[in-house]
């Protein structure tokens, strides 16, 4: 496949149902369009990830996946794989057949699993990737169609061997910049705290953070921002109210870039994405891991950082206004602290994730990678095989 043809190709995302996934999807959904000016993307997410994808760029076009987490849900959720599984793929066959991508990004999740199972009926070359130490069960029953899996940790490549590349999470735009802010010495200004529990928000972390509030104005000149997520607003009006001056609540940060920049100190839940984008910050952080997700992987992830001296956790099981004030407090009074923890971060960023896994792809695709070639659409008999490659590469050649 030459290159002229790769520039005018269609890129197939699968990649919703948390910001975790649905945000570094769109970053190389970006990085490819930015690349190939004349390609399109073909996004699939959830319903409710419409509102993120649509009106971004005309040539990136959004299609809802009708499916259901299976994980944790036992019968129940396996018969669901079948009852939505089965009509979801063959839906997913037929936007790939109208959309002929010459690849295929899924980056677990549930949306995943239909697409990825429809790459691999057509066989269009299918990358995965995955953020967490250990692999969610899309990715488990997908990796062996893939020709790559990109991986966050290193300590996969032991366990998948040559078809992992250690790449890391794609951020959202102007993340990678974050660091390059001007630092201001605290005592000309009050110390900002920005309060993040991922694009749903957190609840029960929020709660503990607003009921600290009081006690944290009295022993710090502190001003706060906090994301409060899809959560009705009118339980924190009573706050806004006494605390009005120093404390602004969001449903949802549009600029994450602006506000890390505004930040001093972070207070996070530990998703995958959300510590990538932290490492390039280098910001100190005290990160209360979510206590349900799956294979408790928040909980690994802020441990993680904790060992590189970048954050401190607090487990929700512990997590109270007083150790909450006192871990705040401690890290706005010790400024070499702050610096120590702002600089572990560095050395778990991994820059240009979007455009290192671009490039993988790019090469799979002109036969240069895995030394095997390329074989889109390669279904049925032989001779129906070779006709739609000859289709396919057809319509991507010049």
């Amino acid at each position: 496949m030459g290159s002229r043809g790769i520039d005018r190709a269609t890129l197939a995302i699968a990649a919703g149902g948390t910001g975790g996934h649905l945000f570094p999807g769109l970053s190389v959904a970006r990085a490819w369009l930015l690349r190939h000016p004349a390609g399109s993307v073909v996004f699939f997410g959830t319903k409710k990830d419409a509102c993120y994808v649509e009106g971004q760029d005309p040539r990136l076009r959004f299609v809802a996946v009708s499916m259901q987490g299976v994980a944790g849900r036992g019968i129940r959720g396996i018969a669901g794989l079948f009852v939505k599984g089965v009509p979801s793929i063959l839906a997913m066959i037929r936007e790939f057949l109208k959309e002929r991508p010459c690849a295929a990004v899924c980056f677990g999740g549930f949306v995943s699993f239909p697409v990825g199972a429809a790459a691999w009926v057509l066989r269009i070359p299918l990358f995965l990737h995955e953020a967490n130490a250990i692999p969610g069960m899309a990715n488990r029953l997908l990796r062996h169609w893939a020709k790559k899996m990109f991986v966050a940790h290193a300590g996969m490549l032991t366990s998948l061997g040559t078809r992992a590349q250690l790449v890391g999470i794609p951020v959202r735009d102007g993340i990678e910049d974050t660091k390059d802010f001007q630092k201001a010495s605290l005592n000309s200004r009050p110390v900002r705290i920005l309060v993040i529990g991922g694009s749903q928000g957190a609840y029960s972390m929020n709660r503990i953070v607003l009921e600290s509030l009081e006690q944290l104005f009295l022993r710090l000149d502190a001003e706060v921002i906090l994301q409060w997520g899809k959560w009705p607003m009118g339980e924190v009006e009573s706050y806004l109210e006494r605390f009005k001056d120093r404390l602004l609540v969001l449903p949802f940060i549009e600029d994450m870039a602006l506000t890390y920049r505004w930040a001093d100190i972070i207070v996070s839940r530990s998703g995958a994405s959300t510590l990538a984008e932290l490492a390039f910050v280098e910001k100190p952080a005290i990160l209360v891991p979510f206590p349900f997700a799956t294979h408790n992987h928040q909980l690994l992830n802020a441990q993680a950082a904790e060992r590189a001296g970048a954050a401190r956790v607090l487990e929700e099981k512990n997590l109270n206004v007083d150790n909450l004030v006192e871990a705040l407090v401690a890290l706005a009074q010790d400024p070499a602290c702050r610096e120590r923890m702002g600089l572990a971060w560095k050395g778990l960023a991994h820059p240009k994730a979007a455009d290192r896994m671009i490039e993988t792809i790019e090469a799979y695709m002109k036969g240069v990678h895995l030394n095997v070639p390329a074989k889109p659409y390669a279904v049925f008999s032989r001779d129906r095989r070779n006709r739609d490659e000859r289709n396919c590469r057809a319509s991507l050649e010049p």
